[in-house]
């Protein structure tokens, strides 16, 4: 009789992707970033901008007070000038006829 021994064999490699193959693969994944991205887009902007819009509007708010605070901080004065009350002088009194 015959000693019969089991032949180990190496597996053979899994041919990959042909190149046409690969082509597609990768131009679907380009389309589907560009598709998330494209979605994407504007939440991220949005929320991106959000607090940058935020801060400029307080800086405008902040630039504006400051802005009508001198416009009546002038007008301030010129009535006080006009009064006679700006220079140092007693304020004087409106006669009634």
């Amino acid at each position: 009789m015959k000693n019969k021994t089991s032949k180990i064999t190496k597996k053979r490699a899994r041919a990959g992707p042909s190149k046409r193959t690969r082509a597609l693969v990768e131009k679907l994944n380009k389309e589907s970033e560009s598709v998330h991205t494209i979605l994407a887009g504007p939440e991220q902007k949005l929320k991106k901008n959000a607090f940058e819009n935020v801060q400029n509007d307080h800086q405008q708010d902040q630039r504006t007070k400051s802005e009508k605070q001198k416009h009546n901080d002038d007008l301030e004065k010129q009535l006080d000038l006009l009064s006679g009350m700006g220079l140092g002088a007693e304020p004087q009194t409106v006669s009634k006829k």
